[in-house]
């Protein structure tokens, strides 16, 4: 299944993988964006891969 972060919210999954995990996609300012980071971080039970080009975002590295 794939689907945006913002409709992820209260969902679980068995494995994830979040798309973009950069500040370019999500903007360290404000808060609203580091809400989502930390919902598409959260949504694995057992498996999480963060794909990034370039470098990670500062909240994960």
């Amino acid at each position: 299944m794939i689907l945006p972060v913002n409709l992820a919210k209260g969902l679980e999954f068995s494995a994830a993988i979040v798309a973009s995990a950069n500040a370019e996609t999500y903007d360290e300012s404000t808060e609203y964006e580091r809400r989502l980071l930390y919902v598409s971080v959260s949504r694995a039970l057992h498996w999480l891969a963060l794909v990034s080009v370039g470098d990670l975002h500062p909240l994960i590295a």
